[in-house]
C-alpha cells in the first residue's frame, strides 16, 4: 500500500471516530430542484400561513374539552396540520409542530441536517427541562380549555433530524406538554421528558425508532425525512374539570437553532373524558330509535385504557320521555349502547352513570335528543282534464260529417 493511500485512509477513520459534537453544524435546506420530498404526495402539511389558530385547535380536539382562548408564538411555517396517508409514524392525521419549518419533515429522508432557522427566541420552560442548556427557536401553542373530565390525554411522536450524531451532546432537542404548569410528555413510567439524550438506540431504545440518512444511506428504511422518531406515545395528565385549565405545547432546538425537530400529535387525540355520552346532539322523528353510546376508559401510570364489565346506568333525566331508563354493559373497548324511542315530540335530555373501583360514582355529560313529527309531503293535485276516448269523439264528428255529405247532395 503506498503511504499516500495509507494517510488517507487513516484521516477517513479519524473523521468517521470524531465526536458528534466536534462536527460542523451547518444543515441543509430542502431544495426542489426536481426531488419530489414526499414519495407519491403521501405526507402533507398546512401551516399557519393557511389556516387560522381555530381550524389548528379544531383538528386535535376529541371529547369532553371546550377551548376558552388560544395562543400562538413563534414561526408560522413551525406549526400547521399533517397529513400521512402512509401512517409512516403511527399516526396518520394530526397538527405538527417543529423548530425549523414543518414542510422539511415530509420524506424522503434526503439528507442527514435538514435545517431551518428561524430567528426565534427558545423558551423558559423548555429549558428547565433540560439543565444546563439552552433552547433557540421555540415554538408556542398555548390552549385554555374548560375540561369535562378529571384528566386530559392525546397521542404524540417525537422526531429530529439530531439522530443519530449528536445524541449525548448539548444539541438535545426537546419539547414540553404543560399541563397546568407540569410537563406530561415524559417517558411511560418515568419522570423523564422526551428528547433527544433520553430516547435513542441506548437510551430507552423500546420506544425508538432508527431512520438515520447516513447510518442507512441508500435504502433508508422509513419514508419521512426524521432521522429517527419515538413510537406513539400517550401524555397524561390530571385536571380540574369544569373549571378552566391550561396546556402549553412547546419545542425548540437546543443549543443552537439548527438541525430540526418535530412532534406530531394525533387528531382528535386532545381529550378528557372519563366517561363520555354521545351524540351531545340529536334529532330524529317520532317513532323511530335513539341510540346512545358510552365510553368508559380510566386513567393509569401507563396510560389510558378502556373498562370492560360495567354496568352502565342510561336515563332520560327531562323532556317528554322523562324517566326512561336502560342498561347495558361495556365491551372489552369500554363502549355501552342503549336505544329508545318517542311518541311524542320534544327534547329529552339524557345522562349515564356506572360505578368502577377507581371511580365508584361516575356520571357523563349530558346530552340532547329532540323528538320532532314526522313532515308529510303534500301531494300536489293537478287538476285533471278529462279526455274523450277515441270512440266517443269519431262517432259525433262521423255524424256531423254524414250530414253534411246528405245536404250537399240534396243541393
Amino acid at each position: 500500500m503506498k503511504v499516500g493511500n495509507a494517510c488517507i485512509i487513516m484521516v477517513a477513520l479519524a473523521m468517521l471516530a470524531a465526536p458528534a459534537a466536534a462536527l460542523e453544524r451547518t444543515g441543509t435546506t430542502p431544495v426542489n430542484d426536481g426531488i419530489v420530498l414526499s414519495s407519491a404526495a403521501t405526507f402533507t402539511t398546512t401551516d399557519l400561513n393557511n389556516l387560522t389558530g381555530q381550524q389548528l385547535v379544531d383538528t386535535l380536539l376529541g371529547s369532553g374539552v371546550n377551548v376558552t382562548d388560544i395562543r400562538i408564538t413563534g414561526a408560522n411555517e413551525a406549526i400547521g396540520i399533517f397529513s400521512d396517508s402512509d401512517v409512516v409514524t403511527g399516526i396518520g392525521q394530526g397538527i405538527i409542530l417543529s423548530s425549523g419549518d414543518i414542510s422539511y419533515v415530509a420524506g424522503p429522508n434526503s439528507a442527514d441536517d435538514i435545517t431551518k432557522d428561524n430567528g426565534y427566541p427558545g423558551d423558559s420552560d423548555l429549558d428547565g427541562l433540560i439543565p444546563n442548556y439552552s433552547t433557540n427557536d421555540a415554538i408556542v401553542l398555548e390552549i385554555d380549555f374548560v375540561p369535562q373530565g378529571s384528566q386530559l390525554e392525546m397521542n404524540y411522536v417525537f422526531g429530529s433530524d439530531e439522530y443519530n450524531e449528536y445524541v449525548g451532546s448539548e444539541f438535545n432537542d426537546v419539547f414540553g406538554f404543560f399541563l397546568n404548569g407540569n410537563n406530561i410528555a415524559l417517558i411511560p413510567g418515568t419522570t423523564e421528558p422526551v428528547a433527544i439524550n433520553n430516547v435513542n438506540n441506548d437510551n430507552n431504545s423500546a420506544y425508538y425508532i432508527d431512520n438515520d440518512y447516513f447510518d442507512f444511506y441508500p435504502a433508508v428504511p422509513y419514508d419521512i425525512e426524521l432521522d429517527g422518531f419515538t413510537t406513539v406515545f400517550t401524555a397524561v395528565g390530571a385536571v380540574n374539570p369544569g373549571v378552566e385549565n391550561t396546556m402549553k405545547i412547546a419545542i425548540a432546538d437546543a443549543g443552537d437553532s439548527i438541525l430540526d425537530s418535530a412532534v406530531l400529535i394525533e387528531a382528535k387525540s386532545f381529550s378528557s373524558a372519563d366517561f363520555f355520552l354521545s351524540p351531545e346532539n340529536a334529532t330524529n322523528d317520532i317513532g323511530q330509535t335513539h341510540v346512545l353510546t358510552a365510553e368508559l376508559k380510566e386513567v393509569t401510570p401507563n396510560g389510558v385504557f378502556p373498562v370492560p364489565g360495567v354496568t352502565v346506568q342510561f336515563l332520560v333525566t327531562g323532556g317528554p320521555n322523562a324517566g326512561t331508563n336502560g342498561t347495558a354493559v361495556t365491551d372489552p373497548s369500554g363502549i355501552a349502547t342503549w336505544g329508545y324511542t318517542s311518541s311524542d315530540k320534544g327534547i329529552d335530555t339524557i345522562q349515564a352513570s356506572a360505578s368502577t373501583q377507581a371511580s365508584p360514582e361516575l356520571i357523563s355529560n349530558e346530552v340532547t335528543k329532540i323528538w320532532e313529527e314526522e313532515e308529510e309531503e303534500e301531494e300536489e293535485e293537478e287538476e285533471e282534464i278529462p279526455i274523450p276516448e277515441f270512440p266517443t269523439i269519431i262517432l259525433p264528428i262521423a255524424a256531423i260529417i254524414g250530414l253534411a255529405l246528405v245536404f250537399m247532395r240534396k243541393e
